[in-house]
C-alpha cells in the first residue's frame, strides 16, 4: 500500500510539472505591455533627399539621423506606436544639409561665374549692384528656400500611429489604421522574444520584402 502511495504522488507530481510547462507564456502574451528601441532613419532620410535634390550627395557628410520608437501592444489586440526624433542627432543631421547645400551652390555659382568671365569679387560686385547683397547672401537665401521645400522637421516629425496587431509563428502583423483589418502579407519578422527583449529582422508588406533600411531593431521591455 505505502509503495502505491509513493507511485501515485510521483504520477501527481510528474503531472504537475508537465502542466507548469505547458502554462508558459503563448507569444501574444509575451508581447503584451510597453517596449522601446532606437531607430536609425539616416538611409530614409537620404533616399529623401536625394529624391527631391536630384542631385550628387557628395557634399554632404551626414551623421545619424535616430528616433526612438515606443510601442505600446495591448491586450485586446491593439496596439498605439509613438515616433520621436532625438533632437541632438537631427539638429547635427539639419546643420549637415545646410553646409552641404552651401558648397553645393556655392561651386555652382563659381562655375556659372567662370563661364561670363568673371571673379568671384567681380561677381559680388555685380550681385550687389542687382540685388542688394553679396553672392553669399544671397546663397543663403537660396538655401533657405531648399531647405523649406525639403523640411526634414516635416518629414520626420514626432508621430503617432494605433492599429490592430497579432503575434504567430515567428512573425509580428500589424495595420496602420484601428479599423483596418490585420493582413497575412504585411508583417514584421521577430525574434529573441523574451519578457524583457525581442529583435524585429525584416519586415514584408504585401508578401513583398521591404528595403530594411530600418532593420534590425532591437526592442526592450519599459513597461
Amino acid at each position: 500500500m505505502k509503495k502505491l502511495t509513493k507511485i501515485l504522488a510521483l504520477v501527481l507530481c510528474l503531472a504537475m510539472m508537465f502542466a507548469l510547462c505547458a502554462c508558459g507564456k503563448s507569444d501574444s502574451e509575451k508581447f503584451i505591455g510597453k517596449w522601446e528601441a532606437e531607430v536609425d532613419m539616416t538611409d530614409m532620410a537620404i533616399e529623401s533627399i536625394e529624391n527631391e535634390l536630384g542631385e550628387d550627395m557628395d557634399y554632404f557628410d551626414f551623421g545619424k539621423l535616430m528616433t526612438v520608437m515606443t510601442i505600446e501592444f495591448k491586450e485586446d489586440g491593439t496596439y498605439k506606436v509613438d515616433m520621436k526624433l532625438d533632437d541632438k542627432s537631427f539638429d547635427e543631421f539639419n546643420t549637415a544639409l545646410k553646409d552641404g547645400l552651401m558648397a553645393m551652390i556655392k561651386d555652382a555659382t563659381i562655375e556659372e561665374l567662370a563661364a561670363y568671365g568673371m571673379t568671384e569679387e567681380e561677381g559680388d560686385a555685380a550681385y550687389l549692384e542687382a540685388y542688394g547683397m553679396t553672392i553669399d547672401e544671397y546663397n543663403e537665401l537660396a538655401v533657405e528656400a531648399v531647405m523649406e521645400e525639403i523640411d526634414l522637421q516635416d518629414m520626420f516629425a514626432d508621430s503617432s500611429v494605433e492599429g490592430k496587431w497579432k503575434a504567430e509563428d515567428g512573425k509580428l502583423f500589424m495595420t496602420d489604421d484601428i479599423d483596418e483589418e490585420i493582413s497575412d502579407g504585411n508583417y514584421d519578422v521577430y525574434e529573441n522574444l523574451t519578457d524583457s527583449g525581442f529583435k524585429l529582422v525584416k519586415g514584408f508588406t504585401s508578401g513583398t520584402e521591404d528595403d530594411g533600411d530600418m532593420y534590425p531593431m532591437t526592442f526592450t521591455k519599459v513597461g
